[in-house]
């Protein structure tokens, strides 16, 4: 599934991803090339993990879908109609866009084999009126419905392999007690006065820890690693998404 955060600091939102994906009837992980998340509109980023890339073979040709493009495509004619859309209704129709995209090019038999577990979940932020706002919703593969829109409260929200994120946070074992008391990771923990370079440190660490203690969380070696793309929204409007491929030194 990955992983993909989104803090709110004292200067804008920023928002991570990991990078690690796995095609549907594959058995490696890769690198993707584009984000997990992109920019919608002037003001906003939108996210999504889960099952969202998969092949389909017609016994001649093997083509492969990628549920980010149904998610690019609404952001830009969404916007494109109407500038000042409510960032949850942006959600909604979001929503919508990955449950038409899901029964268009997955194949109906075998989502039936599908687990009622196996999903999509989204993730929506940016600024409304100054103020910062993060929506989430989930569409269930086997069924193929989307799920009312939530609205998510506080400083930082996490969709995706969140386990290693928690641990983290909360001190817990396996995370070693140095990196649970680095000060990014308290800022983050307390949601107090965090700054958007706290908010990279403490997303770097999220995918060091579920990468280097995967077996712990249950996790397959390498669902969430690196290189990490990390956006970032001010009052001046979202910034170009960067990818860091090496881990810097901590």
């Amino acid at each position: 599934m990955s992983l993909i955060g989104v803090f709110v600091t004292v200067s804008g939102i920023v928002v991570g991803a990991d990078t690690a994906v796995r095609q549907r009837g594959t058995t490696d992980f890769d690198v993707t090339s584009a984000p997990k998340f992109t920019a919608c509109g002037q003001g906003a980023y939108a996210g999504l993990t889960g099952i969202t890339r998969w092949i389909v073979e017609d016994g001649a040709t093997n083509r492969v879908y990628d549920a980010i493009d149904a998610v690019n495509e609404t952001c830009e004619g969404e916007f494109r109609k109407q500038r000042d859309l409510p960032l949850r209704t942006l959600t909604e129709r979001i929503g919508r866009a990955l449950v038409r995209h899901v029964n268009a090019n997955y194949p109906k038999d075998a989502r039936a084999l599908l687990r009622a577990t196996d999903e999509q979940r989204l993730i929506v932020t940016g600024l409304e009126n100054g103020k910062a706002v993060i929506y989430s919703l989930s569409v269930s593969l086997r069924r193929n419905v989307a799920a009312a829109v939530e609205t998510m409260a506080g400083c930082k929200f996490l969709i995706g392999e969140t386990d290693g994120f928690v641990a983290l946070t909360q001190g817990r074992a396996p995370i070693p007690s140095p990196l649970a008391q680095r000060p990014e990771v308290e800022a983050v923990r307390s949601c107090n006065n965090v700054t958007a370079d706290d908010a990279r440190a403490a997303f770097r660490l999220a995918v060091d820890v579920s990468r280097d203690y995967a077996s712990n969380f249950g996790l397959e070696s390498g669902v969430v690693n690196w290189p990490i793309d990390f956006g970032f929204i001010d009052g001046n409007g979202v910034r170009p998404i960067a990818r860091e491929i090496d881990p810097p030194q901590r």
